[in-house]
């Protein structure tokens, strides 16, 4: 299997997978938190780890979701999620205030209240369950263990549908927050203005690819930010096939006169 060369400071695992075919894949996940300043974003010194699990409040995935697993391999478009907060003295602070969030042309906004407005939906939410697929007695017969055919990847957006986007992030965006932190004063900043190239090679034939920046959280607790970036590996038929892979961020004007614009 091949191992990860990660160049850069931010957090990232290359995760075996089977996609929506069948077939088997790598899934590169990279993750990065970024503290809010006075000064824009600045690298933090907590990094989140990779999430193979959903978190719930509770014990049983019926509870509330807090935060989704970032193990999928697709997600159609961007999407923006603010986790709730886990103090108590800041969700009764927050409670009552209206919370607006805009990256890009993406914008959104409602109270901070309980059930929390913004997100993660659970897997048997309607605006997740419609999509994902049909689980009858032919599929038991002719599929199982494979996804239905008529699944849609679209079941891997955790957001509300207000809180995603036309496309993916391109990772330079403008991005305001208001009504979340402090006294409610707005914070005002741009997204890193970094790409996630990834090298390796499948059966020696080498390849550089920019992964795409599909998810970004907003912690409530505190003035932070986490981006979530994907990329998938198709080997021929097997994961043995893909040598090792290498992860390094780039200036995104160097992704986009390299490798065009990253997808």
């Amino acid at each position: 299997m091949p191992s990860l060369k990660n160049a850069s400071a931010i957090v990232a695992s290359l995760v075996p997978f089977i996609d929506s075919d069948g077939r088997n894949v790598m899934v590169l996940i990279a993750k990065c938190s970024y503290r809010i300043t006075l000064n824009g974003l600045v690298s933090s010194p907590d990094q989140t780890p990779i999430s193979f699990i959903d978190a719930h409040a509770g014990a049983g995935v019926t509870d509330d979701m807090l935060v989704p697993s970032d193990l999928v391999d697709f997600k159609p478009v961007g999407e923006v999620l603010v986790i709730r907060p886990s103090s108590e003295s800041v969700a009764r602070a927050l409670s009552g205030k209206t919370v607006s969030v805009q990256v890009g042309a993406l914008s959104f906004s409602a109270e901070a209240r309980s059930p929390w407005p913004f997100g993660p939906l659970a897997r048997a939410h309607k605006h997740r369950l419609r999509y994902a697929g049909t689980y009858d007695e032919a599929w038991q017969k002719n599929r199982m263990p494979l996804l239905p055919e008529d699944f849609d990847p679209l079941f891997n957006q955790t957001a509300p549908p207000t809180q995603r986007a036309r496309g993916h992030f391109t990772g330079n965006e403008r991005m305001t927050i208001k009504g979340l932190y402090g006294d409610g004063a707005t914070v005002a900043f741009n997204l890193p203005d970094k790409a996630v190239l990834v090298s390796g090679n499948v059966r020696q034939a080498y390849f550089n690819a920019t992964a795409t920046l599909d998810t970004i959280l907003v912690w409530s607790d505190t003035p932070t930010i986490t981006l979530i970036w994907r990329r998938v590996i198709r080997p021929r038929q097997k994961n043995e096939e893909i040598g090792d892979v290498s992860l390094n961020l780039i200036r995104l004007h160097t992704a986009h006169e390299v490798f065009g614009a990253p997808s």
